[in-house]
């Protein structure tokens, strides 16, 4: 009778030990307890789009255009870059500029050298342009003119 028990229980132990080794014993985890894993965003292409974004005069310095571009894109603008500026369909300004403008960044400028270009009083259209030698590849290449009626007084 000890014998059998002893048999028994040795073949138990044989029985209980294999199950563990290959794991057919292990506790099941719960979904809920299960590690998430986390979508990662799509990544977005790069792009580079400079735009005009406005054009001014100040008139506390004789009616000067100014004007203002904006970096659209998602990444930094380092580049030279050609600025027209028509006043009534005539050239006015024809200058490189270094541009160094991050995403989302704004730039505003007046136009010329000093004393820079000036309106005498009336109303006057300005057209400006950014990239004119289109050397940037851009996104969108349709927002980098802009034209606007101005009055000095």
């Amino acid at each position: 009778m000890i014998r059998r028990m002893f048999v028994f229980s040795a073949a138990a132990f044989v029985f209980l030990g294999v199950g563990f080794a290959f794991g057919e014993f292990k506790k099941a985890v719960p979904e809920a307890a299960a590690p998430v894993q986390k979508a990662r965003p799509a990544a977005q292409p790069l792009n580079q789009d400079i735009a005009l974004f406005d054009i001014t005069l100040d008139k506390n310095q004789n009616c000067r255009i100014w004007v203002s571009w904006q970096n659209k894109g998602n990444v930094k603008i380092d580049r030279v870059l050609r600025e027209k500026v028509f006043v009534n369909g005539m050239l006015k300004d024809s200058s490189m500029n270094k541009i160094v403008l991050e995403s989302g960044a704004f730039f505003s400028h007046g136009v010329g050298a000093d004393p820079g270009i000036t309106l005498a009083p009336g109303t006057w259209t300005v057209t400006a342009t950014i990239d004119a030698d289109n050397v940037l590849p851009e996104s969108n290449e349709e927002n980098n003119t802009l034209t606007k009626k101005l009055t000095c007084p």
